[in-house]
C-alpha cells in the first residue's frame, strides 16, 4: 500500500490541477470576449481617426507569467530555507 501512495497523490494532484486549468481557460476566454466587446464599443464612439473623447484605455493582453514554479514553491513553503533558532538563546542556526 505504501508503494501506491506516490501514484495516488500524483493522480489527485492532476485531478485538482485539471479543474484549476479549466477554470483559468474559461477566465481567459471571458477576458478576451470582454476586451473585444470593449473594443467594439469604443470604436463605435470615435468621431474620426484617432481615439475619441470618451474612449476607454485598452490595456494589452497580459502574457502568462513565467514564475509560476517559484510562486508555487513559496506558497508551499519550499522557497528559501527558514532560519531555525536554537532552543534557549534565540540565535539562528542556519540561513
Amino acid at each position: 500500500m505504501l508503494e501506491d501512495l506516490p501514484e495516488i497523490f500524483e493522480r489527485k494532484f492532476q485531478q485538482r490541477l485539471a479543474t484549476v486549468l479549466e477554470h483559468q481557460k474559461h477566465l481567459l476566454a471571458d477576458n478576451q470576449a470582454l476586451r473585444e466587446r470593449l473594443y467594439n464599443l469604443s470604436s463605435s464612439d470615435r468621431d474620426g481617426p484617432g481615439p475619441g473623447p470618451g474612449q476607454p484605455l485598452l490595456l494589452p493582453t497580459v502574457a502568462p507569467r513565467q514564475g509560476w514554479g517559484q510562486a508555487l514553491k513559496r506558497a508551499l513553503g519550499l522557497g528559501r530555507p527558514r532560519k531555525i533558532t536554537r532552543p534557549g538563546d534565540g540565535r539562528p542556526t542556519g540561513a
